[in-house]
């Protein structure tokens, strides 16, 4: 899946959406399903939840297949979209102006190996560090924020998690 987190400027200036709504279901007009944590579904089938000062989007789990990549952009996309008209409509409530200024986008990929499998050189971390090396040219070339080569590589247990800036 997809990952993409937005900063929020409150009339021009930045602000944690924490501290602004609280929670997503303060913006969101409609029942969302709660997740884990403090993460929601949309209807759209994107989780929304904040951390650490931003707002996140994460694509449901794509499975690999042909053309898995236009449908994990796609469902961003669509969460993005959605996210944005239930600000608008915050907007008009309050009287205020929110914009959101793409940040980071993530790329994951599951790592399904069970920990009695795993060796030393057949392990999350090692494939991260593979990755690193692997993937850094090809992702700023193809995927990041063409004034950026920030890329990164993050182990997880289950998964990798390729980061980089905002892809616009």
């Amino acid at each position: 899946g997809i990952e993409s987190e937005f900063s929020v400027l409150l009339d021009g200036q930045p602000v944690k959406p924490e501290d602004v709504f609280g929670s997503p279901t303060a913006i969101v007009r409609h029942p969302m399903m709660h997740r884990t944590g403090r993460s929601y579904h949309l209807p759209t089938g994107t989780a929304v939840y904040f951390d650490t000062g931003v707002i996140e989007l994460a694509t449901p789990m794509i499975e690999l297949a042909p053309s898995c990549a236009a449908r994990a952009g796609r469902s961003l996309w669509e969460g993005i979209l959605y996210l944005r008209e239930e600000l608008d409509h915050w907007e008009r409530r309050h009287g205020r102006e929110v914009q959101l200024a793409g940040f980071s986008t993530h790329y994951n990929v599951s790592y399904d190996v069970p920990r009695s499998e795993q060796t030393r050189d057949r392990n999350p971390w090692t494939l991260a560090v593979l990755m690193t090396h692997l993937l850094a040219i090809p992702v700023m070339l193809l995927a990041a924020n063409r004034r950026s080569t920030g890329i990164g590589a993050r182990p997880r247990p289950n998964r990798l998690e390729i980061t980089a800036d905002f892809t616009p």
